[in-house]
Parts: C-alpha cells; sequence; structure tokens
C-alpha cells in the first residue's frame, strides 16, 4: 500500500509567529540604527543563523549582524515566555490526529532551532513527539531554506518518496525549499502574499491550516502543475 506524509512548517505555520518576528525585527533594526524593509525580513524566513548574519552584512556592511541577530531571536524568545504564543488553529491537535488515523506520516522540517520548537510547543501544552513522526530543525542540516537540504533529510527519515510527502508553508523560502525537494509544497498564507512566480510553483494554496489539513485528509486535490 502506498504511503503519504504531510510535513509542517513550524513559525508562520503552526504558531501564529510572524506578527512577533515581525516586531523583533523592527526591534531590533532600532536598537542597531539601521532601516529594513519588510521584504528584507521576509528574504531571512527558514535559514539558518550565519545565513542571516551573512544577509545582514551583504545589506549593512558596519553592522554588527551578530549582535543584530542576538537582540532579535531574544526579542522573540522574551516575548513568548512572557506573553506566550497562539496556534495557528486552536483544534491544530485534533487535525493532526486525524491526518496520522487515516494512515498518513506527519514531520515538522523548521528553520527554527530545537530549543525554540520545544519552546513553542511547552506554550502551548502539546508534546511534539506524540503528533510528528519526524522533527528536523535548523540543528540537524548545513543550510537553511530555500535550500533543499531540510526537506530531503525530513523525506529520508520518514522513508517515504518525496512526491508523496505533501510539505506545507507559509514562506517563499519554505516553498522552493519544499519543490527542490521533490515535495508537493502547499502554501498556506499569513503575513507574506505570493507572487505569481511563488504560486506557479505550488500544488495548492490555501488561506487557512485547517483547510489545507482537511483537504488533504479528505484527497481532494486537483492534479499538480509541472
Amino acid at each position: 500500500m502506498e504511503k503519504f506524509a504531510v510535513i509542517f512548517d513550524m513559525d508562520g505555520l503552526i504558531f501564529d509567529a510572524e506578527a512577533v518576528w515581525k516586531k523583533a525585527f523592527k526591534f531590533a533594526c532600532k536598537q542597531h540604527g539601521i532601516v529594513e524593509t519588510e521584504k528584507f525580513r521576509q528574504n531571512l524566513c527558514g535559514r539558518k543563523r550565519n545565513e542571516v548574519v551573512n544577509l545582514l552584512i551583504e545589506s549593512h556592511s558596519t553592522l554588527n549582524a551578530e549582535s543584530f541577530y542576538n537582540v532579535m531571536v531574544g526579542k522573540f524568545a522574551d516575548y513568548v515566555k512572557k506573553h506566550g504564543i497562539k496556534l495557528k488553529d486552536e483544534n491544530f491537535e485534533k487535525l493532526i490526529k486525524n491526518l496520522r488515523r487515516k494512515g498518513f506520516k506527519t514531520a515538522i522540517a523548521t528553520g527554527s532551532t530545537k530549543e525554540r520548537l520545544d519552546l513553542l510547543f511547552e506554550k502551548v501544552d502539546l508534546n511534539p513527539s506524540k503528533l510528528f513522526d519526524v522533527i528536523v530543525t535548523c540543528d540537524d542540516v548545513t543550510k537553511g531554506k530555500p535550500n533543499s537540504e531540510i526537506y530531503a533529510l525530513t523525506v529520508k527519515k520518514l522513508e517515504i518518496p518525496a512526491e508523496n510527502c505533501y510539505a506545507l508553508e507559509d514562506s517563499p523560502n519554505g516553498i522552493k525549499s519544499a519543490r527542490s525537494a521533490g515535495c508537493k509544497p502547499i502554501l498556506v498564507v499569513d503575513l507574506i502574499k505570493p507572487n505569481q512566480k511563488i504560486e506557479k510553483i505550488c500544488y495548492r494554496v490555501f488561506t487557512n491550516l485547517r483547510d489545507a489539513i482537511k483537504s488533504i485528509s479528505a484527497n481532494k486535490f486537483i492534479k499538480c502543475q509541472q
């Protein structure tokens, strides 16, 4: 019997975290006396620490990029510890369990660290190891999204063909990563609105996580346009 899997990004997809990251980014900009665009911030999504630092240096040669990164991620963590974090769908646990009952394997492929993953799930009182068969974070790879490494590793750990893996993402970098690994990238629109180029490489586009998961569960898909 053919096996299928659903791979989830984390920040901005499972958790309502992008708005918090946006505030943390703006705070770091103010602290370091620079002005940057939201487009630039969005391009940092899913990338590893060294990649973010390098992009910051390329844009601002005199910037202490390591300090900027530390301030940004520290502000994010401080906010979550103080105020908590919300799930994008309050019935997320039920939706995941329903997928698993129907035979789907589940996984996380996140550009966040394992430490941050544990913090977010702790704040919503969920145990990720009970919801996901495989968890891959940026700690497990050498290159972040949009590189395909994180999805290639997740697929390998799932032991399911990439073409049978639906990858739920909320950012262009994530969509590119999943597509490059041979998965079926599904965009769930959050703060980052897709352009036509990104929409063209998506298997499907949804406006909310619940509809995306329910459609996968019910196998309500049109043929992927390659």
